[in-house]
């Protein structure tokens, strides 16, 4: 019996452990984050700010770009989404990223399956030379995770269009900017400041969001993006209705925000990746 009992314990526990190992790694695990492959393409030929980018990239620990910028869609994916079969759903499989020598600083073309992404390798330059290495370093990182959420963030429906004002705006920019605050960060740094609407976007918009996040909800931005699904038409009203209660309105919240800003700014970490 005593031979029976200790196989069964070792059997047992055998079963435990591969049963921890599956669940460590298992189809919720962020090791099976589907990265897209990166295609990277130099239109600024002999540009500075070529060599300049990947240095600033190898003494973060990468190898290349391409690699940074499919570390950077982990991180970002794991700020949008709960799991990671939500994130690889989206089905972005491609980016190309470009470096363009004048243009917009960045922006974000094309939808899943192939995005691209464009970078202007002289605002690199100006950044570095005004504010160092550890400072252009952290902005190549946050300009990438805002054009990243615009690949991977889901769009709300009847909300308006792209345009300063409208709900779908005020989502798109916000979200994306509230990305790049819980990654990457900005520099120099930025704070909120009264007078403004939650559907201004970018970092306007962004500070409210983040003030839900870190007042109401750790998981706010996961919740918030999981709001295009089941809202249509969607608005924000709708939104924080869903996700906090009946009683709750975008202009409650934000007049509530705007009474908390001066204690806000006066703790610089509250605002920026610390």
């Amino acid at each position: 019996m005593r031979r029976i009992s200790t196989f069964c314990f070792i059997w047992l526990a055998g079963i435990l452990t591969f049963t921890s190992i599956c669940n460590a790694h298992g189809a919720n695990s962020w090791n099976n984050f589907i990265s897209p492959t990166v295609n990277l393409v130099n239109e600024a030929t002999d540009h500075p700010g070529a060599q300049l980018f990947l240095d600033l990239i190898e003494e973060a620990g990468y190898e290349s770009i391409e690699e940074w910028v499919q570390s950077c869609c982990q991180v970002i994916n794991k700020e949008l989404y709960a799991t990671v079969d939500e994130a690889n759903a989206i089905g972005l499989t491609k980016i190309t990223y470009i470096f363009t020598d004048g243009g917009a600083l960045s922006s974000k073309d094309g939808a899943a399956p192939h995005i691209t992404v464009s970078f202007d390798l002289n605002y690199l330059v100006s950044f570095y030379e005004k504010h160092g290495a550890n400072a252009a370093r952290d902005e190549l990182y946050g300009v990438l995770c805002h054009e990243l959420m615009h690949g991977y963030q889901r769009e709300p429906v009847g909300a308006g269009v792209y345009q300063k004002g409208d709900e779908f705006f005020g989502f798109i920019e916000g979200t994306a900017d509230l990305g790049r605050m819980l990654t990457g960060g900005f520099n120099p740094q930025r704070f909120p400041s009264a007078g403004n609407h939650w559907n201004d976007g970018y970092c306007n918009t962004a500070f409210f969001y983040k003030w839900i996040l870190e007042t109401r909800d750790p998981e706010f931005l996961v919740r918030l993006n999981a709001t295009c699904k089941t809202q249509k038409p969607w608005s924000l009203d709708k939104a924080l209705e869903e996700l906090f209660g009946e009683e709750v309105s975008a202009q409650m919240m934000w007049s509530q925000f705007e009474n908390e800003i001066p204690q806000f700014n006066s703790e610089a970490n509250a605002w920026v990746n610390d």
